[in-house]
């Protein structure tokens, strides 16, 4: 059982401004002929929702929870600390039922393979389109379950707000204590450090980086940090990774109170940006941990996946989360503003298309054009990506894709990493999984248009 949860936060209360803007990052590479990559994980939030690690005891690096004690009141307090065990897996006979466990052990490599338990085949996912939401979310929370019970994660939470910053959700520890325990069974940070800041408290959060030994002499990198979340006006965004040279996970979370009214930044977002530091956590030991699933994974699978655990383990219901999963799949695709305009064929061969167009480190350098700071490869993760992880999460549980980053971080591919995951090369899995994606997106877009026309209906007869 989880040991008794602390935490001590410090808070004052302040104002915030108003608007809302997309932030990307561009850093500049130690390889000087690579485009530039973003170096942490950047999720702003438009108007409608959009949106590290003890190594397994192996490439332990120098900065740990400890290094923190005494660097100012703020960063001080109780700390969220539990403790890892590892969980026995088990084996049982599959079954051709749809919904049920098919439990099978991938073949022995030098890589270390989990037991994977299917929920639906590759050829039973077109036949039962209609259950995968459902299927997928109760698996994330059966998960989320047996491991409060099972399993411990050792990971010292610390949440930091500015002091005149007024934060409009209470439930953040409650939401990365869920995020830290779904994660248990792979590497995470040894610290997540959130830092809660609107506007007029950039320059406080600066200071807190700055009193830190990972940003020791690193003043450039705390600015982009502190601004990532931010525009020219507000703070409004949201940022996490693992930062160089360490195994600490930092998220940084602009606030502004008109964002309030949006559901997803209450639990979602918070889960969404932990998941990003669980992504990079493989890499730690290497310089920059971050930059580990961005050079080995592709551009759909890093926000598909955080925006997958963030709707499904950030919800207490199948119906809210089916709610929040097709506001937003219309908000990003169909609204009048949708985050990539040019991408409107759902076509299968079209996402199969963008697919291919995926190639790891290559897409994070990708722009819309030689004057946009949007990357599109990048903006459909939140949908597409978020779509494919949802079918792959009822392929091998609604973990399992993160087995792929735990392999890829081994040295293997993505093609690999799929194939010794799911038990089908890619280039075979690709081809169902886009159909069923592809079908997805264009009834999410009936129901949503339907619902549209009623809500319209019945205030015409309200007049």
């Amino acid at each position: 059982m989880p040991s008794s949860l602390v935490l001590g936060v410090i808070i004052v209360l302040g104002i915030a401004g108003a608007g809302l803007t997309v932030v990307y990052l561009s850093p500049s590479e130690t390889d000087p002929t690579a485009p530039a990559q973003p170096r942490f994980n950047t999720d702003p939030i438009p108007d409608t929702p959009s949106q590290g690690a003890l190594h397994q005891g192996e490439n332990m690096t120098a900065v740990t929870g400890d290094d923190f004690e005494g660097l100012g009141s703020n960063l001080g307090g109780d700390r969220l600390s539990v403790t890892t065990t590892a969980e026995s897996s088990t084996s049982t006979e599959p079954s051709t039922t749809p919904g049920e466990k098919q439990t099978t052990t991938q073949p022995a490599t030098t890589s270390k393979i989990p037991t994977i338990e299917s929920i639906l085949q590759l050829n039973q996912l077109e036949e039962n389109l209609t259950d995968i939401p459902r299927l997928a979310w109760e698996d994330t929370h059966r998960i989320l379950d047996l491991n409060s019970q099972t399993l411990n994660a050792n990971v010292d939470l610390q949440i930091d707000i500015g002091p005149t910053t007024k934060p409009y959700f209470e439930g953040s520890e409650n939401a990365l204590k869920k995020a830290i325990n779904f994660w248990s069974k792979f590497d995470q940070p040894t610290k997540y450090w959130v830092l809660y800041y609107n506007y007029d408290d950039k320059a406080w959060a600066k200071e807190q980086l700055l009193q830190s030994p990972i940003f020791s002499n690193m003043e450039g990198s705390a600015d982009v940090l502190v601004e990532a979340p931010c525009t020219d006006t507000i703070c409004t965004g949201a940022n996490s990774g693992i930062e160089s040279f360490s195994s600490v996970g930092v998220g940084v979370y602009g606030i502004h109170q008109p964002d309030s009214r949006d559901t997803y930044r209450h639990g979602p977002l918070q889960i969404h940006e932990f998941t990003h530091s669980v992504q990079a956590a493989p890499w730690i030991g290497d310089d920059h941990p971050t930059e580990g699933p961005q050079r080995n994974g592709p551009c759909w699978l890093s926000e598909g996946q955080a925006q997958f655990a963030g709707l499904t383990v950030g919800t207490e219901s199948y119906e809210e989360y089916l709610k929040l999963r097709n506001e937003d799949i219309w908000n990003s695709l169909f609204s009048p503003n949708p985050r990539v305009p040019s991408f409107n064929d759902f076509s299968t061969p079209k996402i199969i298309e963008y697919y291919d167009n995926n190639v790891p480190w290559e897409c994070q350098g990708k722009r819309t054009n030689a004057s946009s700071t949007r990357n599109d490869d990048y903006e459909l993760g939140y949908s597409i990506g978020f779509l494919t992880v949802e079918a792959l999460s009822v392929l091998g549980g609604g973990d399992s894709s993160m087995h792929l980053y735990s392999l890829l971080g081994q040295g293997k591919t993505f093609d690999e990493a799929v194939e010794l995951i799911y038990g089908h090369k890619w280039s075979e899995a690709k081809q169902s999984i886009a159909s069923v994606v592809s079908s997805m997106i264009l009834d999410i877009e009936l129901q949503q248009e339907q619902l549209t026309e009623a809500k319209t209906q019945l205030g015409e007869k309200k007049e």
